[in-house]
C-alpha cells in the first residue's frame, strides 16, 4: 500500500515538532531517494511496494528539512488544502512510522530523522544493514538488528495492517486523548474476532420490504440470524462441546428478536431470550428470562424462569417446573414436583404450592410478618387474629347483634355476568354495613366480620336461651309443688 499521508485523518493528535536534519541526514537521505537496490517484499503499512519516491520519499524529505503546509505537497498531486492531513498522518502512530521507537515526555510515539530516512531508504529498495548505514541509532531499537528485525516482523505494535500482523505484545485500538473512536466499513460487517473466530459481528441488513437494520452477533461464531432477519441481537453466549466438535449455539429466526446469553435458545419476532439454555421464545414479542428447557409460543407470554415451563397461551405466564399454561390471559406457578401442573382455561390464576400458600399484608418495623392469610394441606384459610395486632377491644351485646341479624335480609342470589346459573345465600354488603357499621365499605363483606357476627348472635341466643332454660325450670319445679299438692287433696277427698 502507499504511504496514507493523503488519506489518512488525524489517526493520532501525538504533538510532533518539524524535524530539522543535520548535514548527514539530509545526505543519507539524499542517498536513499537516489537508489535502485531491488526491493525486499515487507508487512509494515508503508511498504506495499506501491510507495513512490516521487511522492512518499520526496515529502517526508520536505518534512525532514522542516518544510510544512502547503508547500510539503507542493508539485505531488496532493492538494495543498491536504497538508495538514498529511502531516497529521506523518505524527500518526498508527502507520507504523515510529522505526526506532522513540517517543516524547508522555509516552507518545515520535518520528525522528532516523525514522523519515529508513523508510525512504525502504522505499527506494535498500534491505539489510543497508537501511541503517551511517546512522546513529537511539531509541529503543538503537541497533541495525533491532531495527531489521522490527521491519521483518510487519513493525509489531506501531500499527495494524490488511491481513493481520505479529505484534508481540497485547495490542489496542484506541485513543488516549478522550477524543472519540469510530469503526466503519462501507455497508459491509464489521467484526471483531478472537482465534476460533468468536466474538462480535455487526452486519447491515434490508428486509423486502423498506425498513433497513443492523444485526448485531456475538458469541461463538456458529451463533446465527436467518436470512431474512433484520434487527436482532444475540448479545453472546453459545457454547462447543470439544470432544464431540458439536455446537450449541443461539439462533435468531425472526426480525428483532434477541438473545442475552446462554446456549442453544432460540428467539423469534420482537422476541426475547434473556438467557439459559434450549428455551426458545417463539410468539411475538414473546420473553423467556432464563432456566431450561422453556418455551414462550403464544404472543406476548412469558416463563419467568425455572424448568420444562411452557406459556402457550396469548399473554399467559408461567413459571417454576413444569407449568403449562395453554389458555390465553393465564398464569400458573408450579413447585418443584416433578409432574406437569397444565391448563387450558383462559384468564386463570393457578398455584401449585404443596408446602402451602401464604399472603403477607403487613410487617413490622422489623419486617417480621404481622397480617397475613395461610392455607395448608387438610386446613382452609387462616388468617392473623392475635390480640397484639388489635387495638379498640370493645365486647359486644350477643342479644343486641342477634336482634340486627334477624332483621338483616338475608337473599338466595345468582352473580352477574360469569357462572350466573350458580346460586348462593347470603346477606348484601349493603344491609351488613348498615346493621352492624364493620368492614372497608358497604360493596363487601369481611370474611372476619361476617364470623364475628355469627359468634356474637350464637352467644347472644345462648343467653336468651339459657334465659328460658331457667324460666322453663322454675316454672317446671312449681307446677311440681303444685301437683303434690292436688294429689294430696285428692286423696283426702276419697278421689
Amino acid at each position: 500500500m502507499k504511504l496514507p499521508l493523503n488519506s489518512f485523518r488525524r489517526a493520532s493528535e501525538s504533538p510532533c515538532a518539524p524535524l530539522k536534519w543535520p548535514t548527514a541526514h539530509i545526505a543519507a537521505l539524499s542517498l536513499a531517494l537516489a537508489a535502485t537496490v531491488a526491493h525486499a517484499q515487507q508487512s509494515c503499512p508503508f511498504d506495499g511496494g506501491d510507495a513512490s519516491l516521487a511522492k512518499e520519499g520526496l515529502i517526508l524529505s520536505r518534512y525532514a528539512l522542516g518544510i510544512t503546509g502547503a508547500p510539503l505537497v507542493a508539485n505531488t498531486g496532493i492538494p495543498a488544502a491536504s497538508a495538514q492531513t498529511v502531516e497529521d498522518s506523518i505524527n500518526s502512530p498508527a502507520w507504523g512510522l515510529n522505526i526506532t521507537g522513540n517517543t516524547d515526555v508522555s509516552g507518545a510515539p515520535v518520528l525522528t530523522p532516523n525514522d523519515a530516512t529508513i523508510i525512504s531508504r525502504k522505499i527506494a529498495g535498500f534491505s539489510g544493514a543497508a537501511l541503517t548505514n551511517g546512522l546513529a541509532l537511539s531509541g529503543p531499537r538503537n541497533t541495525p538488528t533491532a531495527v531489521q528485525n522490527f521491519l521483518l516482523a510487519g513493525c509489531p505494535g506501531t500499527a495494524w495492517v490488511r491481513g493481520g500482523n505479529a505484534f508481540g505484545a497485547p495490542g489496542v485500538i484506541g485513543t488516549t486523548d478522550a477524543q472519540p473512536l469510530t469503526v466503519q466499513s462501507g455497508d459491509a460487517s464489521v467484526s471483531v474476532l478472537n482465534n476460533f473466530s468468536a466474538g462480535l459481528r455487526v452486519l447491515t441488513r434490508s428486509d423486502s420490504g423498506d425498513f433497513r437494520s443492523a444485526n448485531v452477533i456475538s458469541g461463538i461464531y456458529q451463533n446465527s440470524v436467518d436470512s431474512h432477519v433484520i434487527g436482532a441481537t444475540i448479545a453472546g453466549g453459545g457454547t462447543e462441546d470439544l470432544w464431540y466438535q458439536f455446537p450449541y449455539p443461539n439462533r435468531v429466526t425472526d426480525s428483532y428478536g434477541a438473545i442475552g446469553g446462554g446456549f442453544s435458545n432460540v428467539s423469534g419476532y420482537t422476541a426475547v431470550v434473556a438467557g439459559g439454555g434450549d428455551n426458545t421464545a417463539s410468539g411475538g414479542a414473546s420473553a423467556v428470562n432464563g432456566g431450561r428447557n422453556n418455551t414462550a409460543g403464544g404472543g406476548a407470554s412469558t416463563v419467568v424462569g425455572g424448568h420444562s415451563n411452557t406459556a402457550d397461551g396469548d399473554y399467559s405466564v408461567a413459571m417454576g417446573r413444569r407449568a403449562k399454561t395453554l389458555g390465553n390471559g393465564s398464569f400458573q406457578f408450579a413447585d418443584s414436583n416433578n409432574f406437569d401442573f397444565s391448563s387450558s382455561a383462559a384468564n386463570v390464576f393457578r398455584v401449585r404450592a404443596t408446602g402451602g400458600v401464604r399472603f403477607v399484608t403487613d410487617i413490622d418495623g422489623t419486617g417480621a410478618v404481622a397480617w397475613s392469610c395461610a392455607a395448608y394441606s387438610g386446613t382452609g384459610w387462616s388468617c392473623s387474629s392475635d390480640r397484639n395486632l388489635k387495638q379498640g377491644l370493645k365486647k359486644l351485646d350477643g342479644k343486641k347483634v342477634l336482634a340486627k341479624l334477624a332483621a338483616m335480609p338475608v337473599y338466595q342470589w345468582q352473580p352477574k355476568g360469569q357462572n350466573a346459573h350458580v346460586k348462593h345465600v347470603g346477606p348484601m354488603a349493603q344491609d351488613f354495613m348498615k346493621a352492624f357499621g364493620v368492614g372497608d365499605d358497604d360493596k363487601m363483606i369481611g370474611m372476619q366480620d361476617a364470623d364475628g357476627v355469627a359468634l356474637a348472635a350464637i352467644q347472644g341466643l345462648n343467653q336468651i336461651v339459657k334465659a328460658k332454660d331457667a324460666k322453663i325450670a322454675a316454672l317446671e319445679k312449681a307446677n311440681a309443688i303444685m301437683l303434690k299438692k292436688l294429689a294430696a287433696i285428692e286423696r283426702k277427698l276419697g278421689l
